[in-house]
């Protein structure tokens, strides 16, 4: 199959209800730019998009089309912090970086839901908060604490016991958890969709189909091939994360694979609407084998957990979804399944993003461990004032050399051992 003939997308909900993408076609001939981001997801979007906006001469080169990649195959939650407590951050970092890291994340959910009101950015998104629950004694004291940090910092977070999930969601299983207000979902595709057509209204050039095959320090810059052309650029960004190729196979070494599974209900009908996710939150739990629970602005049921399907799947496990939607709501019955897909996140070994810069002129960005949409557009907001002459001590990441993630292989057999304990615990429950 040639590049060209590859698919862009999996089918999936998105694929099928996503805005359309902007106009755009593979680089041909010689070009030049300022900067050249190798990547079409939140990060390189968002990056191409205020680097135009303040006057840069952007290409951005994406290997298939815009949103190709996680991206386009994410839940669509919207959350405002990190996994990682934010008295942890400081403690790794320094009281410096790390609050200022804290900080500047925890406004993630603002700039995404002010970039998507500033340009028109239809995806259909929702402000209603995220609940964060568990069962368990153990979960529900590391949400307790990051209930306590987070409302220590001033975010609008609630503790909730399990009647008030109960009366928010339908869902009777979880005792205890946190509502954040500042969370909320989108459609993803149709969002990152909306980053690249306002990069591209800012002045930006859009090379879908554009597998960057070559990438070569000169004198001045940087020479980019590709099959059908060649792009001269000062400064590089690689925002390709956990879908990097063989251009940097670095990236791939430095992140742990988490596969995830999506799976999407038939639009639910009216009555059985109202009994389910009520107050408009999506529904998660941060228990070993997470599993999260949202609706489309169709009523459709998502509900998603770790690991890949096909053949890495025993086929006795393939109808976890079925499983995971009668655990958490068994007064729905059964639900017809219409879409189901998967996906790649990167868990970096802090589970935190960073900047990897070589050369004052290189930057490439990854680890985001399934906060992509928030912290992806952050990434991408300051990484091109950081380009554009801001002060280097205001980046709010650490900026530190490409490690491989200790462990590398166990890391990856343990999420798939995740994964089918995961999946025999909602069969058999």
């Amino acid at each position: 199959m040639s590049a060209a003939e590859e698919p862009a997308h999996p089918p999936s909900l998105w694929a099928a209800t996503a805005a359309p993408a902007p106009p755009s076609a593979p680089l041909e001939g010689e070009a030049e730019a300022d900067i050249a981001v190798i990547g079409g997801g939140y990060a390189g979007c968002s990056t191409a998009l205020h680097l135009a906006e303040r006057g840069a001469k952007v290409a951005l080169l994406e290997a298939l089309e815009i949103g190709s990649g996680a991206a386009g195959r994410s839940m669509g939650q919207v959350n405002p912090h990190f996994r990682v407590l934010p008295s942890r951050i400081e403690a790794a970092y320094g009281p410096d970086l790390g609050r200022r890291m804290n900080a500047t994340f925890a406004a993630g959910g603002d700039l995404v839901f002010n970039l998507i009101a500033r340009h028109g950015i239809d995806c259909d998104a929702v402000r209603t908060g995220n609940i964060e629950a568990n069962f368990s004694a153990r979960g529900l004291a590391e949400l307790r604490e990051t209930n306590r940090e987070q409302r220590a910092m001033g975010a609008p977070h609630d503790w909730l016991d399990g009647k008030d999930i109960a009366a928010l969601t339908g869902c009777a299983r979880y005792k205890g958890g946190y509502l954040d207000r500042r969370a909320g979902g989108l459609q993803p595709l149709s969002y990152v969709r909306g980053l690249a057509r306002a990069a591209q209204t800012a002045g930006a050039a859009l090379h879908t189909r554009s597998r960057v095959t070559a990438l070569v320090q000169e004198r001045d810059g940087w020479r980019l091939r590709t099959a059908r052309g060649q792009l001269r650029a000062r400064h590089v960004v690689v925002a390709t994360d956990s879908y990097s190729d063989s251009l940097m196979p670095e990236i791939r070494r430095a992140l742990v694979p988490m596969w995830t599974n999506i799976a999407a209900t038939e639009p639910l009908s009216s009555n059985l609407r109202q009994s389910v996710l009520m107050g408009g939150q999506a529904l998660g739990d941060n228990a070993l084998v997470s599993r999260h629970h949202r609706l489309d602005r169709d009523g459709r049921l998502l509900v998603v957990t770790i690991g890949a399907a096909g053949r890495h799947a025993f086929s006795p496990l393939k109808r976890w979804s079925e499983g995971a939607i009668r655990w958490a709501f068994p007064h729905l019955g059964p639900q017809r399944i219409a879409y189901r897909w998967e996906g790649v996140l990167g868990i970096s070994h802090t589970h935190l993003p960073y900047l990897h810069e070589p050369h004052p002129t290189f930057h490439a960005v990854l680890g985001y461990s399934g906060r992509g949409i928030t912290s992806g557009t952050v990434v991408g907001k300051h990484l091109a004032a950081r380009i554009l002459g801001a002060p280097r001590e205001d980046f709010p990441l650490p900026v530190i050399p490409i490690r491989r993630a200790p462990l590398h292989g166990l890391h990856a057999l343990y999420y798939r051992a995740g994964l089918y304990a995961g999946r025999l615990f909602c069969m058999v429950r």
